[in-house]
């Protein structure tokens, strides 16, 4: 591989085109850590939703049960914000 030219001997084309080499080459890279980040956010959700499932499993309740507890607490937790809410206006 040849080397590379000291830079004050580069023409400003040659500068621009190294530049040009360098950003794409950045871009791949932020390209390659992006996958790499939605790879493990989906494996830490799939292993999330195992917890959840074993869980599940474990309290003796269907899915349907399960959904419809976690349904039912957050009604009664937006209730909750909103008498708050309007209790702290006169």
């Amino acid at each position: 591989m040849p080397r590379r030219k000291k830079e004050e001997n580069m023409t400003y084309e040659e500068r621009i085109q190294d530049i040009d080499r360098r950003i794409a080459q950045c871009k791949e890279t932020v390209s390659q850590l992006r996958s790499q980040r939605r790879q493990l956010e989906k494996e830490r959700d799939e292993e999330a939703m195992q917890r959840i499932y074993a869980y599940i499993r474990s309290s003796d309740m269907s899915p349907a049960q399960f959904l419809d507890l976690l349904q039912e607490q957050d009604t009664q937790d937006t209730a909750g914000e909103e008498k708050t809410e309007t209790s702290l206006n006169p």
